[in-house]
């Protein structure tokens, strides 16, 4: 079910938005107002038709038709590229092809949209054409077409049979001819070449039999089948349970690519391994490498220091020298010469 429609620069409708009921809902507007253009627009998601540029605004900009059909979102989009969305899937949209995973969503046909001046549905009709539709719909024709198919099978099949009967008989009547000469050696091979051809007709024969015998099984089968898909609900079901089957291969797929995604990966993880055994003796050197070089550090900057040290120990003696020489200076002194007084 149509949840919604959203319609942007697509013919008359710039941003046009509606939200539909459950039931009928009905879309009234003057004439030239846009109504055949949402009608136009539904076609043009649900079956990409037309291809052209004659369904876009004259104003511009991106062509954008989206619906939700029971809570799932699917876009059409048409401006520098051509594109279905289907939730967070991007598909091409190539001429006039729909993505089947789109398809599988709308579930639309022909009979599901009908232009304004089009006959009332299936009312028109003839009574042959309604049982076709409602044929269709159960599945019925394809029964009828494959029981058509088999009844071809089988008339085909007893034509060879009977040529094959009468290449029997026609080789049984020559072997008769040669009976008599039985005691010469060509005419012996000749025969047993002709019996050769009589035992592969025979299993010719043989297996057509069985192939009847299937084939009627078969017909039996397709009966009781037939009486089943009557109804469309058990039609449907087993629809529903090979697409299920498919998906489940699918799945069984992408887990044994999983799978060997692992395996790789696990290869990967014992091979860093390998190398995380050594990290901790490599760590062990680097280490002893930076503590080795903060030692050569340390022991530049205690030469330094000593030197400093030394420097300032010379200073000190050459200080204390000039210190003694100048004591003694002022120890032979009488008179001070800062104050003037007498020393002795």
């Amino acid at each position: 079910m149509i949840r919604s429609l959203e319609i942007k620069n697509f013919q008359s409708h710039k941003d046009s938005y509606f939200e539909f009921d459950k039931g009928v809902n009905i879309i009234v507007g003057e004439s030239d107002s846009g109504k055949t253009a949402i009608l136009r627009a539904l076609r043009w998601l649900i079956w990409n038709r037309p291809s052209g540029d004659s369904i876009r605004s004259v104003w511009g900009g991106e062509t954008r038709v989206t619906i939700f059909v029971d809570d799932i979102p699917i876009c059409r989009i048409k401006d520098k590229q051509e594109e279905y969305i289907l939730e967070d899937s991007h598909f091409t949209a190539f001429r006039t092809d729909v993505p089947e995973e789109i398809q599988k969503v709308l579930n639309f046909n022909e009979i599901n949209l009908q232009n304004q001046l089009d006959a009332p549905f299936l009312l028109s009709e003839t009574p042959g054409a309604v049982a076709l539709y409602f044929n269709k719909i159960a599945r019925l024709d394809k029964i009828d077409t494959g029981l058509q198919n088999i009844n071809s099978w089988i008339r085909e099949l007893n034509n060879n049979i009977k040529y094959q009967e009468g290449q029997e008989t026609k080789y049984k009547e020559e072997i008769k001819k040669y009976d008599y000469l039985e005691k010469f050696e060509t005419e012996v091979e000749v025969l047993e070449e002709m019996d050769e051809q009589y035992k592969t007709s025979l299993q010719q024969s043989t297996k057509l039999e069985n192939l009847i015998l299937d084939i009627n099984d078969s017909i039996a089968d397709i009966k009781e089948v037939s009486e089943i898909l009557q109804y469309e609900k058990a039609v449907n079901d087993i629809l529903f349970f090979i697409e299920q089957r498919a998906e489940i291969d699918l799945q069984e797929s992408r887990l044994e690519k999983l799978l060997m995604e692992i395996n790789n990966v696990q290869n990967e993880i014992k091979e860093q391994s390998i190398i995380l055994e050594i990290e901790k003796p490599v760590n062990d050197i680097v280490k002893l490498i930076e503590e080795a070089d903060m030692l050569n550090k340390q022991q530049k900057s205690l030469f330094k220091l000593l030197s400093s040290i030394d420097s300032i120990t010379n200073t000190l003696n050459v200080k204390n020298a000039l210190k003694t020489s100048l004591e003694e200076k002022l120890s032979k002194l009488e008179i001070c010469p800062f104050c003037g007084s007498k020393l002795k």
